[in-house]
């Protein structure tokens, strides 16, 4: 059954629309020879959830526990949700179905098509006839003027397809496709909702009313165990309680975070719900965006799924700061240290201060206390101002995540708008500042930690031994603090060369 299940939950929400046109320049060099670019092809859109079940036969126990479901009654709740399930996976099968044999495509439309194909046909044989001549030796002293007569051979014929892809592009029906398109959803979404309460009113007969009232805290707790994992931003994916269990932490401090832990379930449960419903009308908005062609609207469909994605990537990041402070001390930090290298991975993606830090102390020829003492005060230094840095700057890696994010969706409906309205822009104003200033900082770092561990346990660290010279301090060829440089050296003051 779960494996059955697994091929459900990765069911893509499908538009069948035209082959995708990235990187397009012209006809004689934008596809290959036996390529076919007016073929019909699949391409993804976004994954809002539509065909995921919000019940599954796995989540017996954890309804039996929290609704204290009594013995007599879990057989019957496990067949209701198995006929959810199964019901389920029929009507989304036949919805999915329906979706890919839609196709914007008109009689006009493919006969065009097959024109072009004719004429790609002779494309083809003329570059086969030149690469046969080729071979032979004809072109062996002069292969520039194989390439000018064969241009000149298919030039007529490629302005020929220029033309009948252009009339292709109009007399596709992008107005019928999306008709027929939002029918289908709006039908499969009434049927969903049917699925749903027909489950629950069945689940309903056989509790109590008290545990009736507690389903909706009960669902959202699943649908957080569940949709905490999915999403596309640095954050949003992040299962502070899956984090904690692995966590080896005694029972004073355990009993301290988990009020906090608490507050952050119903927080992220009631966040995730609300995102749920959002994106049912941002589903329809982008389907709408199509239906009218315009590009605009699509963008704000991409802004409003940002937006929502955004709110439960900000819960995560509030309550990771909390947690933290409930843990306390040096476990705190490495906790948030843990969790900032998921949420922003573009700051910690280099870590190599932290990273020769640990190194070092591990390394298997043993430092004296005060070497190791130096190192670890460092490395304490090091993730303390990473964290800050994180937190000062969170709204520039934030910027960076949602261009990527509206840029990616824009992407997706090439086919539908022209290139031009498609192509990638800045939504949001990022610079260089921070990344330069994150530099800057670990060159210095560095330096400090050569100036404790001394230029032999340094060279031996990986980071040195693999970072060419232009990776600044500690490099082999000529980076400051190098061999050749004037950096002795020897132990140091703890915190190293330059003072903390």
């Amino acid at each position: 059954m779960s494996s059955r299940w697994s091929l459900i939950v990765l069911l893509a929400f499908v538009f069948v629309i035209p082959e995708l046109a990235t990187g397009q320049t012209s006809p004689r060099d934008r596809r290959p020879s036996g390529s076919s670019p007016s073929r019909i092809q699949d391409i993804r859109m976004p994954d809002l959830g539509q065909l995921r079940p919000l019940w599954q036969v796995s989540d017996l126990n954890r309804l039996a526990e929290a609704l204290q479901i009594s013995e007599d009654n879990l057989i019957v709740v496990e067949m209701l949700l198995s006929s959810y399930q199964d019901d389920f996976r029929e009507a989304s099968t036949a919805y999915q179905s329906r979706i890919s044999e839609l196709s914007p495509m008109t009689p006009e439309a493919e006969e065009i098509e097959q024109r072009e194909e004719v004429i790609r046909k002779k494309l083809r044989d003329i570059r086969t006839s030149y690469d046969k001549r080729r071979r032979a030796g004809e072109f062996r002293d002069d292969p520039a003027a194989m390439r000018t007569m064969m241009n000149e051979d298919m030039k007529e014929l490629q302005d020929e397809i220029l033309a009948l892809e252009t009339a292709r592009a109009e007399a596709i029906d992008w107005s019928r496709y999306f008709s027929e398109y939002t029918e289908a959803l709006q039908s499969w979404v009434a049927e969903r909702q049917l699925l749903q309460e027909a489950f629950e009113a069945g689940l309903g007969a056989f509790l109590e009313p008290e545990q009736r009232m507690r389903l909706p805290e009960v669902m959202g707790q699943i649908l957080l165990s569940r949709d905490i994992t999915r999403g596309e931003l640095g954050g949003e994916t992040i299962d502070l309680a899956g984090m904690l269990r692995s966590r080896v932490m005694d029972d004073e401090t355990r009993a301290r975070v988990q009020p906090v832990l608490d507050q952050w379930k119903e927080a992220a449960g009631n966040t995730l719900r609300d995102r749920a419903q959002q994106f049912n009308s941002i589903l329809q908005q982008y389907v709408t965006a199509g239906s009218s062609r315009s590009v605009s609207a699509w963008i704000a469909a991409s802004q409003a799924e940002l937006a929502a994605r955004e709110m439960v990537r900000d819960v995560n990041l509030d309550y990771i700061i909390q947690i933290a402070d409930a843990i306390g001390g040096d476990e705190g930090q490495s906790f948030q240290e843990d969790l900032y290298k998921q949420v922003y991975p573009t700051i910690y993606a280099r870590g190599r201060v932290l990273r020769s830090c640990d190194e070092a102390m591990s390394s298997r020829v043993p430092m004296e206390e005060d070497m190791k003492s130096a190192v670890s005060d460092l490395r304490s230094e090091a993730a303390g101002w990473m964290s800050d840095f994180a937190m000062r700057t969170q709204s520039e890696w934030k910027n960076q995540e949602a261009n990527r994010l509206l840029n990616t969706r824009l992407r997706t409906a090439q086919q539908i708008f022209s290139e031009e309205e498609t192509m990638a822009r800045q939504w949001r104003e990022t610079s260089n500042s921070s990344r330069e200033s994150l530099q800057k900082w670990e060159a210095g770092m560095l330096e400090r930690l050569l100036g404790i561990i001394g230029q032999t346990r340094y060279d031996k660290l990986s980071m040195v031994r693999s970072s060419p010279a232009r990776d600044g301090a500690g490099g082999r060829r000529g980076g400051s603090g190098g061999r050749g440089g004037d950096r002795g050296g020897g132990r140091g003051g703890r915190g190293g060369r330059g003072g903390r």
